[in-house]
């Protein structure tokens, strides 16, 4: 990933694209100015308030504006709030209604999207985590949202809170949907490309986990092996034992970290883990045995 965050990196594929048509362009602002614009009447006169804090917002909705009514904004990075007036606020006011039989034309759809996402949607790095959602206030546009996300297939989970309405997955496939349906398909790429890595590691993660539990149960059969060939060789049975049992018991005193297939290649001649894993456990037969037998004998003093 890049060292620019992803939400800005979203944020900016978004605001760069063009909508599809005049009525996608009317879409996406409807949606926009649903976010930000609130009116006031003073004096009789209209007054229409844009107050956000993202400059993508701005951004956008600004070039949208100059392309439906050929209103130019100059832009302070220093303001989050812009106030117009008269003519201009009924043009602007004008155009906060989606446009007629919206929901029918998928370009509008995802126009509209795109711009309720870059004014409430909130998204973390997937590298970290898989979050997406909109924190939307008015209850009619986050029903209007969820309706247009559904009919794209899209199932967002909604929590409802005195501050407003929140539409979350924590799903990576349905972000990956949610971005292509956006349009922001450079970022749905990097979230793949997040998806597949953090497969991967979870995959070598768990190989690691398993060889090392591995590795684990090895050693503690080894050590206990030892313990009883020790046990073995230090009593008189030693001596009685077949050649193969000793050659077995030699062997895993030299190699203990060996395995059942490694130790079945040192013996003369060679046999298989299954012979190894026969031989070790008539040895450990064995060495019960004299536990047995030692325990008795300590009883009967």
């Amino acid at each position: 990933m890049a060292q620019q965050d992803f939400q800005e990196r979203v944020f900016l594929e978004l605001t760069e694209q063009e909508p599809a048509s005049r009525k996608a362009v009317l879409a996406e602002l409807s949606a926009i100015l649903g976010c930000i614009a609130r009116e006031e009447r003073g004096g009789g006169e209209r007054t229409l308030i844009l107050q956000s804090s993202r400059p993508e917002a701005w951004n956008k909705c600004f070039t949208l504006l100059k392309k439906a009514i050929n209103i130019t904004v100059e832009i302070d990075n220093a303001e989050d709030v812009f106030c117009f007036c008269g003519d201009a606020a009924e043009q602007i006011a004008s155009l906060m209604q989606p446009p007629e039989r919206m929901e029918a034309d998928e370009k509008c759809l995802r126009s509209f999207l795109a711009g309720q996402f870059l004014c409430t949607g909130s998204i973390r790095d997937p590298l970290r985590d898989y979050y997406l959602s909109f924190e939307i206030l008015s209850e009619t546009q986050a029903e209007q949202t969820l309706r247009f996300l559904k009919r794209a297939g899209i199932l967002l989970k909604r929590t409802d809170h005195g501050k407003g309405h929140v539409l979350m997955t924590r799903d990576s496939g349905v972000i990956v949907d949610v971005l292509n349906l956006l349009g922001a398909h450079v970022c749905m790429m990097d979230m793949e490309n997040a998806r597949i890595m953090k497969q991967m590691r979870g995959r070598i993660n768990r190989k690691v986990n398993c060889e090392t539990a591995n590795i684990m149960k090895t050693v503690a059969a080894s050590r206990k092996q030892l313990e009883q060939i020790q046990m073995i060789r230090e009593s008189s049975i030693w001596e009685t034992l077949p050649e193969s049992l000793q050659q077995m018991a030699l062997l895993r005193e030299k190699f203990p970290e060996s395995s059942l297939q490694e130790l079945g290649e040192m013996l003369e001649p060679p046999v298989g883990k299954s012979g190894v894993n026969h031989r070790l456990r008539r040895l450990a037969a064995l060495a019960e045995e004299l536990q047995k037998r030692n325990t008795g004998s300590q009883g009967e003093e």
